[in-house]
């Protein structure tokens, strides 16, 4: 599989846990460069700023599972939260949604 490169500004940057955060069923540009939606998969992939040239590499860590509780006028209901996390080299993490319940 080729090494997949996504544009930073697909993804939503917390400084506080040092972490890139995004939807994989959003990482699929209009523009279509991407067969599918998170095409890498569990694969290594890497994350470019187009306007600096500067780029990490993540690789696959673990899935995570959580379970969040949504607060509601009428009621409040539970949402299963499923997630990939990657890392890159110095430490940056990426959390990767692959599913809502």
């Amino acid at each position: 599989m080729n090494n997949i490169t996504y544009d930073i500004k697909d993804f939503t940057w917390n400084q506080e846990t040092n972490t890139f955060y995004a939807d994989a069923w959003n990482l699929d540009p209009i523009n279509g460069h991407y067969l599918y939606a998170f095409p890498s998969q569990r694969q290594q992939f890497y994350i470019q700023n187009q306007e600096t040239g500067n780029f990490r590499r993540f690789r696959f860590v673990k899935e995570q599972v959580d379970t969040v509780d949504i607060p509601s006028m009428e009621e409040s209901y539970s949402c299963t939260i499923t997630a990939w996390i990657f890392t890159s080299d110095d430490g940056i993490l990426c959390n990767i949604c692959i599913k809502e319940d």
